[in-house]
């Protein structure tokens, strides 16, 4: 149990929605660190890509003022066998479109895509992770 949270989780899902406008599917914590994770199981809007691609934005920032975690990332699970990771990255490169390249660049490696190798009926068969990489 964790003295700070009463054996709850570390983050309330209020104090995500109020600094990020919307809830991630999962929370990673490691230390004082924080990566956001969001899947993709069906095609997301483009306008859905493009908020989870601002969450980039707030890398390095502490999550909450009451609390000691800092953004550390964001990691993005989809079905390796669909075209998700261009999707993403074609949202992505649209919400950063005000950014230098540089900028572009560092916002990109913030953003880390797993594709899932998944069989029927739900067997896991691996996992790879890669930055995001923008074409642009």
């Amino acid at each position: 149990m964790n003295a700070n949270t009463g054996g709850q989780a570390p983050v309330r899902a209020q104090q995500l929605l109020k600094r990020y406008g919307k809830l991630p599917d999962a929370v990673l914590v490691r230390g004082d660190r924080l990566w956001l994770a969001e899947t993709e199981s069906a095609p997301k809007s483009t306008q859905e890509l493009m908020r989870i691609a601002a969450l980039a934005e707030h890398v390095g920032r502490k999550v909450h003022p009451e609390l000691p975690f800092v953004l550390a990332g964001l990691f993005i699970v989809f079905d390796g066998s669909q075209n998700h990771g261009a999707r993403i990255a074609k949202a992505a490169a649209e919400r950063w479109a005000r950014y230098s390249a540089a900028d572009q660049a560092t916002l990109a490696s913030r953003v880390t895509l797993a594709r899932v190798d998944l069989g029927l009926p739900l067997v896991w068969r691996g996992c790879s992770e890669a930055p995001l990489a923008l074409r642009v």
